[in-house]
């Protein structure tokens, strides 16, 4: 994607009311180090915000090609492509050994997964310390298809779920270990912190 028309892009998410930088930002808040897997890349603009943090290794999966084909391009485009290792991947059945990971992270993703729930589990698996999960909320994701429906004509994009409420993320999540919800106007983020 050219720098044209990301900002192109990023102007119409302003105008909707949605920072995209601030949502994605967000996440950098949260202890995120070592070696951590981005499940759900999609086009890149959360991994290259993870990208900021010192002393990162990224693994980044999706199950398009496509998708992971424009989050490369995107973090060739910022001086980031190398640091990161791309891998096809269903998140309901990741390639990992148990604890791979030092944290997990999907930003965003679960609403197009059918069985979020076991997504949720396979993180958890390849997780040592901590799993973190950023979805949209009710007002986020009409925001999001507003966006959507003006810039491609449509009325959404492939969401399998109207939502994945956070509360039902957490009450997964407390399987594992201690879970903390942040509130946010258009996303939400659990965080857990698996039992030692």
């Amino acid at each position: 994607m050219s720098k044209d028309i990301e900002a192109e892009e990023e102007r119409n998410y302003l105008i909707s009311g949605y920072d995209r930088n601030f949502e994605r930002g967000k996440l950098r808040a949260y202890g995120i180090h070592g070696r951590v897997l981005d499940a759900g890349v999609g086009r890149g603009y959360s991994l290259l915000e993870l990208l900021k943090l010192p002393d990162v290794e990224m693994v980044s999966v999706d199950l398009l090609e496509e998708r992971m084909a424009q989050a490369e391009l995107l973090l060739k485009e910022h001086g980031a492509g190398k640091r990161v290792k791309f891998l096809r991947a269903d998140l309901t059945a990741l390639p990992f050994g148990k604890g791979e990971f030092d944290c997990a992270v999907s930003s965003n993703t679960l609403h197009h997964i059918p069985d979020w729930k076991k997504a949720i589990e396979e993180l958890v698996r390849v997780s040592r310390e901590k799993v973190v999960i950023q979805e949209f909320t009710h007002l986020g994701k009409k925001v999001l298809d507003s966006i959507i429906m003006r810039e491609k004509g449509k009325k959404e994009h492939n969401h399998v779920h109207d939502g994945v409420d956070i509360n039902a993320v957490a009450e997964v999540l407390r399987k594992y270990g201690e879970v903390r919800i942040h509130r946010g106007v258009l996303t939400d983020i659990a965080v857990l912190r698996l039992k030692e």
